[in-house]
């Protein structure tokens, strides 16, 4: 009979407990719903504020290393990345990156600009019909030295007029690092 008392009192305990435990959980998940609410709301709040912004707002061609901000307003505009776009195809966004790297190489040659020896980090920004909107850049320390304007000018006039062959239900970006010339098997 002891042991009855006794494993009764312990399971009313453990009763308590579990229903404590219980209470606890659905508080923690009721706040962290809320604060997810409203988390979402300050990020729609945000992404608002950013497309309201003129499209001349933001440069075509940027620092990555210097424009930190505009890097962060980006990243609420283009949700997507080229993988994604690309169904997942991880060869077929690499291609498609890949062409897009030789025409700048190519774009570089005709305009009498030499980019060879030049290495970066490059974050390229797509609208949903695979337009350039944007490239950011960052040269690497080992990189060629380049005539920042110059080639500010080259990459601005190569957004211009290239379009990448790949469409998106939203805009997307890449980002990656480069170093010319590009050997690919030519």
């Amino acid at each position: 009979m002891f042991a009855t008392i006794i494993s009764g009192f312990w399971c009313a305990i453990i009763s308590l407990q579990i229903t404590y435990f219980g209470n606890n959980v659905a508080t923690t998940k009721t706040a962290t719903k809320a604060t997810t609410t409203t988390s979402a709301a300050k990020s729609k709040a945000t992404i608002a504020a950013v497309t309201a912004k003129k499209k001349d707002d933001l440069p075509k061609v940027f620092s990555l290393s210097e424009d930190q901000a505009i890097l962060e307003q980006l990243s609420l505009l283009y949700t997507k990345g080229l993988i994604e776009v690309c169904n997942d195809d991880t060869d077929v966004a690499f291609t498609k990156w890949n062409s897009m790297m030789l025409a700048l190489e190519q774009y570089a040659d005709k305009q009498n600009v030499n980019i060879k020896g030049v290495k970066m980090w490059i974050k390229v920004y797509w609208a949903t019909d695979g337009t350039v909107e944007h490239i950011g850049y960052s040269l690497k320390p080992n990189s060629r030295n380049v005539k920042i304007a110059e080639f500010n000018a080259l990459l601005k006039t190569f957004l211009e007029g290239y379009k990448l062959q790949q469409t998106g239900d939203a805009k997307f970006t890449n980002s990656g690092s480069v170093s010319f010339p590009i050997f690919t098997g030519r």
